[in-house]
């Protein structure tokens, strides 16, 4: 898929429902401010933390994933020790007090979302390559803020088959 939103990327799906509604992010597509830039009134912890354009919904709202061990107030519960967004000063107190890492949390501006069916008929036109991760890898990729070719290993990783696609050229002409 050469698209802009998502064309290279890779998407986290933390909603999925055949025939309901689905929500994601995309890891791997960073503006080039850091947190600190974007809110400058946060704690030392927000210098260098990278943030993803998570896709066109509601591209100027701030999302966050985290795996605090500490609860965040009304933060959703999307997987296995796994919560989507939260009271942001509770988010900020516990990273300020250092009860809680940086490395647990990560944010995005706006969101990926599908409406009912859409991401299943996608899936079906071959759209999309899936890949999944057992969790505790699914959990290290997820975090890993650093990984800028997140899509290729990602893809490559799939097998001799796809080392091909993962590594060729954006435009084909440039083969």
């Amino acid at each position: 898929m050469d698209d802009p939103w998502f064309g290279r990327h890779v998407v986290f799906l933390c909603d999925y429902e055949q025939q309901g509604e689905t929500m994601g992010f995309v890891l791997n597509n960073y503006i080039q401010e850091p947190l600190s830039e974007l809110l400058p009134n946060l704690g030392a912890w927000a210098e260098g933390v990278r943030i993803s354009i998570g896709g066109p919904v509601l591209p100027s709202q701030l999302f966050f994933l985290h795996r605090f061990k500490s609860p965040v107030g009304e933060s959703c519960m999307i997987g296995d020790q796994l919560y989507l967004g939260g009271q942001f000063e509770d988010v900020c107190a516990a990273l300020d007090s250092g009860a809680e890492k940086i490395a647990d949390i990560r944010f995005f501006l706006g969101y990926s979302g599908w409406s009912s069916g859409q991401l299943l008929e996608e899936i079906k036109s071959k759209s999309w390559y899936l890949h999944y991760l057992p969790r505790k890898r699914r959990m290290e990729q997820l975090f890993n803020a650093q990984a800028d070719n997140l899509w290729e290993d990602m893809l490559s990783s799939k097998g001799p088959a796809f080392v091909r696609a993962a590594k060729s050229p954006r435009n084909p002409n440039h083969n």
